[in-house]
């Protein structure tokens, strides 16, 4: 299981939660984006081996952008229909 926190303003990666069999092989990615402060589209970009574990990491990232599309639209028509 992984679980990553991105800063909503920055789209920068603060925290990462990795749990199982695997973890001690991706959590020093995590400890590194975390150290170059990386944000959701530099995990997108990034070329990892596929298949590889590492390419979680972009799914997460993807997931949360599209998360994140999601609750700006949510905002900005609640934001139009209270100024309505």
């Amino acid at each position: 299981m992984m679980k990553l926190l991105f800063d909503v303003e920055t789209t920068e990666l603060l925290h990462a939660t990795i749990v199982g069999e695997d973890a001690t092989e991706l959590i020093h990615i995590a400890m590194m984006a975390i150290a170059d402060k990386w944000r959701m589209d530099d995990f997108r970009d990034a070329c990892f081996s596929y298949p590889s574990l590492g390419e979680l990491f972009k799914s997460a990232a993807s997931n949360a952008a599209g998360r994140l599309a999601v609750e700006s639209a949510r905002t900005s028509e609640t934001s139009r229909e209270t100024a309505a």
